[in-house]
């Protein structure tokens, strides 16, 4: 459910949502790419990338944040961000 512009969370009315409720959690994941990684002959990796110092990195609900798992981009010199992140494929 999105709910503003970069901000998502359970829907109250969900029942995920009603077990966040009421279990006392705040319904909000931090700001994360979905990423699928596929290469013939290996097994396909579908996981999410969070950014850090981001809200709610420290805090997911889903619990879901791993260090590995945390980009931290750097200058490009050119008034943008890079990072680099390398992905192994389990072969199939």
């Amino acid at each position: 459910m999105i709910t503003s512009p970069g901000r998502s969370g359970a829907a109250p009315a969900h029942p995920t949502g009603r077990m966040i409720a009421a279990a006392g959690w705040h319904p909000w994941r931090p700001a994360h790419l979905h990423v699928m990684v596929r290469a013939e002959g290996h097994r396909q990796l579908t996981t999410q990338l969070y950014f850090a110092g981001g809200a709610r990195v420290d805090d997911d609900v889903a619990r879901a944040t791993k260090p590995e798992l945390i980009l931290r981009p750097v200058a490009d010199g050119e008034g943008g961000l890079v990072q680099r992140y390398d992905f192994v494929l389990e072969r199939a």
